[in-house]
């Protein structure tokens, strides 16, 4: 009997252990998503006080969390797991020309989209990368992503220092919104600005407050707030 037991257990170890699907990375196409060259209004620009600002900031809940270390770079490559198996994101530190260079950064994940966030570096470029956990589909954000309360829009901007819009000339700021539903995200009104956003946060569903200054890295702060106009 010991020995039928024994056999019997040699067998189900011999049995292949089925293994996660990988999926490749696919580099998106920056082109179109990151330089688009048209301005779209729908935001409208104010003035409001540092003290509203802070009081609107204190009370605004991103629901991010940035928990960058569950899911780090191993000799190059960064995996997430999916519902349909697993993302990997491959590092190219520059091989075999420096605007070769991809680099993925795990930041953390937006539990209320089911989605994780990658910071992406180019030659030239950075963005980030919202990966739904259960579908798969990769949208592409130009900036860190503000989520309204209720989850239904998403606000980021970018740093821009092309020659992008002919009546603007560079250096802007491009704020950026964009609408959340069942397949993803889409991007629905962009404006480029002359102050730079340093700090954002929503005081409602569709107003939000910006702390700005008058260049990059300068502390000359102002506060404003941008409507979304319906």
């Amino acid at each position: 009997m010991k020995k039928l037991v024994l056999i019997c257990l040699a067998c189900l170890s011999c049995k292949e252990i089925p293994k996660k699907k990988e999926v490749k990375a696919i580099t998106p196409n920056v082109s179109t998503q990151i330089k688009a060259a048209q301005s779209v209004t729908g935001l409208q620009d104010s003035s409001i006080t540092e003290e509203e600002f802070l009081q609107a900031f204190s009370a605004y809940q991103n629901p991010f969390t940035p928990d960058s270390a569950k899911f780090s770079s191993i000799h190059g490559k960064t995996s997430l797991p999916l519902k349909s198996g697993v993302h990997v994101f491959t590092n190219n530190n520059g091989v075999p020309y420096d605007e070769n260079i991809e680099i993925y950064k795990y930041r953390g994940q937006f539990e209320s989209v089911k989605s994780y966030l990658v910071e992406v570096h180019l030659y030239e470029d950075n963005f980030f990368l919202l990966i739904n956990k259960n579908s798969g589909n990769i949208d592409t954000l130009n900036g860190f992503p503000y989520f309204s309360a209720d989850h239904r829009r998403i606000f980021s901007s970018q740093y821009n220092p092309y020659e992008t819009y002919d009546d603007m000339p560079p250096p802007t700021q491009d704020a950026e919104l964009y609408m959340v539903n069942s397949t993803g995200v889409k991007q629905v009104t962009r404006r480029p600005f002359k102050f730079f956003i340093n700090g954002a946060c929503w005081k409602d569903n569709n107003t939000l407050y910006l702390k700005t200054s008058s260049d990059q890295g300068s502390t000359d702060f102002t506060y404003r707030i941008l409507v979304v106009k319906q």
